[in-house]
């Protein structure tokens, strides 16, 4: 059975706080002398005063990151690194100080942060000496094959990870666990072979309370999650205006419209807001209309002895009033599958309009952030046949004048002042019992195989440079799968009547086969005179239900998997 935990149902509005006690800093750029003065002068009442405030549904916050040093009291790190976990359960204070006001609460951890060990303990905890080397490239956050003692590590993390669970699970909502995947990034080597965490182990112990959610940071990979949080764009929401974000299904994490860190500058009293307040919490809403889960999590980190930088609480405070005033047309609602915000739309695309339906699917919200001159908001005929009825005005001081549907669309005609930033416009549905349901399955869904793995490229939105810049900005979830050479497979199974395969098109474009049961259906082309992401390549047609297995081989280079749509 499959728990709804709060994070599914209602929660879409969160804020992330990696507070680090090895890379504390003070107002002034000064550091605290030790760990245990990082802690100790962490301001517990005034930074949960700060977190109600800004009236978030939930917040992540840092257990461990650098060095796995535990914000609180730890019998297994002492017992191994004597001195490398805090006397002051600052962690329990923080969550009980935050289960009393109704904030929901996810502890961020790192399992293999090893690599910041220094001197035995590396070896003490299994790590080992020296890093990854492939030929000339070093992988320095990666372990030495020779040195690493993959049981001796996973003594050591499964230990810890009970202890936090022990501690603290029945007053948390769950567990964030970040990582480059759960084995060595060497090509040649196949996934299985060469591990580094044991994540269903971390799963076990999270899991055995179903309720609690396990959260992961993802990066072209997704295993044992519950659901994958990346940190944003990386890098690139600090170039993009907001408009052209792209929702996606997972939740996000960023941190643009402060210093662009995911903690404090270190350069107190400088402003470095990047983005309003309205922006900020228009895309939280839009986002809110594709994410199954988490929302948006916006980020930044408090100075030890507190504060924060300039605008962090301002700027907050102003989301949380635009997200308490819009909560009626938010909480508790699902991604509507008459006007679907689908995953790589942005407030550009969608034109300013979006929709979203309520859990139980007995209303409709058409939000409105772009109002159009003529007063009249037109959308196309909705993809699941449900018909409106009974519109009422939600935000903003407006009426509606006339409203219409037929075969082509949906009319709304509207007088009066729109809202400052979303006007939203409620209707009763009358569903269609026999209309299609659809799900899309992303090109990094654990259920997709990609063999060999050499001969399969990542590409993802990235504002770190190189060619991966730009070029997946609109596909689903922002990222691909590329083929480097002929017979390069993807394998999979799906449960459907009908699978659709998008990808990303261009002139360097690749063809593959698409192979349903073993039998070739057709095949698909991804070359087109000018790039463009999310296009349709090819369905299998008809499958009349049931379970089938879906295969793509490549025949070259050039074939970029984005997605497959599968509908029930």
């Amino acid at each position: 059975m499959k728990f709804l935990t709060d994070y599914e149902k209602k929660y879409r509005y969160g804020f992330f706080v990696h507070y680090v006690a090895g890379k504390a800093v003070y107002k002034d750029g000064s550091s605290p002398a030790d760990i245990q003065e990082a802690a100790d002068r962490f301001d517990v009442p005034g930074f949960v005063r700060d977190i109600v405030d800004m009236r978030v549904d939930y917040l992540i916050f840092t257990a461990w990151h650098f060095r796995m040093i535990p914000l609180y009291p730890s019998a297994v790190t002492e017992a191994i690194r004597p001195g490398c976990s805090c006397r002051r359960d600052l962690i329990g204070e923080i969550v009980d100080g935050l289960k009393k006001a109704g904030v929901g609460v996810i502890l961020y951890t790192h399992p293999r942060d090893g690599h910041d060990f220094v001197g035995a303990e590396r070896t003490d905890c299994g790590w080992g000496e020296g890093c990854l080397r492939d030929g000339e490239r070093e992988y320095k956050d990666e372990p030495n094959p020779d040195t690493f003692d993959y049981q001796k590590w996973n003594a050591y993390v499964q230990a810890l990870y009970k202890e936090l669970i022990d501690r603290y699970g029945d007053r948390i909502d769950g567990i964030y666990t970040d990582s480059n995947g759960p084995c060595y990034r060497k090509s040649d080597w196949p996934d299985y072979e060469r591990p580094i965490v044991d994540y269903l182990g971390i799963r076990r112990t999270v899991k055995a309370d179903p309720r609690r959610i396990l959260v992961q940071n993802g990066i072209g990979c997704e295993f044992t999650d519950d659901f994958v949080m990346p940190e944003g764009y990386f890098g690139f929401e600090r170039v993009l205006p907001v408009r052209q974000w792209p929702a996606c299904r997972k939740a996000l994490a960023a941190s643009p419209f402060f210093n662009g860190q995911w903690g404090v500058s270190g350069q107190y009293g400088k402003d470095w807001r990047r983005l309003s307040p309205e922006d900020a919490a228009l895309f939280t809403v839009f986002q809110s209309t594709c994410t199954e889960g988490g929302g948006m999590c916006w980020a930044s980190s408090p100075y030890c002895g507190g504060g924060w930088d300039v605008g962090v609480t301002e700027t907050m405070r102003e989301i949380g009033r635009h997200m308490s005033r819009l909560a009626g047309c938010i909480r508790d609602t699902v991604p509507s599958r008459s006007w679907p915000t689908v995953s790589g739309d942005t407030l550009e695309s969608k034109n300013g309009v979006f929709a979203a339906s309520s859990a139980d699917r007995a209303r409709e919200f058409i939000h409105v952030a772009s109002f159009p001159a003529s007063g009249t908001v037109t959308l196309p005929a909705p993809e699941d046949h449900v018909r409106l009825i009974n519109p009422r005005v939600m935000t903003g001081d407006m009426v509606v004048r006339s409203f219409e549907q037929d075969g082509s669309g949906v009319r709304i005609t509207l007088d009066g002042i729109p809202d400052e930033i979303d006007t939203v416009i409620s209707f009763e549905r009358i569903n269609d019992p026999l209309a299609p349901a659809w799900t899309w399955i992303n090109c990094t869904d654990k259920r997709l195989r990609y063999l060999p793995v050499e001969n399969w490229r990542y590409h993802t939105l990235s504002g770190w440079g190189g060619d991966d810049d730009r070029q997946t900005l609109g596909a689903y979830e922002y990222d691909a799968r590329e083929s480097l050479a002929a017979s390069a497979r993807m394998d999979t199974w799906i449960e459907g009547s009908e699978v659709e395969i998008y990808g990303s098109v261009g002139p360097e474009g690749g063809e593959a086969d698409l192979v349903i049961d073993d039998l070739p259906v057709l095949t698909l082309s991804c070359r087109a005179g000018a790039p463009k992401n999310r296009v349709l390549l090819g369905s299998s047609g008809e499958l009349f239900g049931g379970v089938h297995t879906v295969t793509l081989v490549s025949r070259g280079k050039g074939f970029a998997f984005e997605a497959m749509r599968v509908r029930r």
